[in-house]
Formats: structure tokens, sequence, C-alpha cells
């Protein structure tokens, strides 16, 4: 027997953390965290923004890539692209 991972549609086929991940939030120093994004890695940093309850930013954390890899992923922002600015003052 041999299972089928032909078809296993992008985004639930895993392969590390990358931008877009959510999970939940364990607690710590910020009490209304209730869920993580990641927003960035860099090196062996993954960054998050923080939010609660209501879906609102509540903070910001970050952690070493190896903790995150240990951690279960429960859903991905598919729509987290490029921010793009509108800078003041410019010519």
């Amino acid at each position: 027997m041999k299972l089928d991972l032909s078809n296993v549609p992008e985004g639930i086929a895993y392969g590390g953390p990358s931008i877009g991940d959510v999970y939940p939030s364990l607690g710590g120093a910020n009490r209304q965290a209730r869920w993580k994004v990641i927003v960035g890695i860099s090196g062996g940093t993954v960054h998050f923004l923080t939010f609660d309850e209501n879906g609102e930013v509540c903070g910001s954390t970050s952690y070493g890539l190896h903790a995150v890899e240990k951690r279960y992923r429960v859903g991905r922002v598919t729509n987290l692209g490029p921010l793009h600015v509108e800078w003041d003052g410019a010519p």
C-alpha cells in the first residue's frame, strides 16, 4: 500500500516555516495574543505579527527557526504580499 501524495494542494504540503503561516499563540507576555502569523524570515530567525481574538494586531515577536519547526501550523494567510508604500512629500 502507498499513499498518493501527487495531488496535495499547495498550502497543505508543508516544507517548513514560510511567510504567511499561522500558528496558535501559546501565551507568554502578551496575554491578548491568540494567533501568530509569519511576516519575515531572516537567517535563523522567524518574525511574527500577533493578533488578538478580534483579528487586530496586538504585537510582534521573533523565534529561532529551530523552535518554529517544532510547532504545528494551523493555517496560512494566502494574500500576504508586498506592502506598497505611498511616500509623503515624494516628488
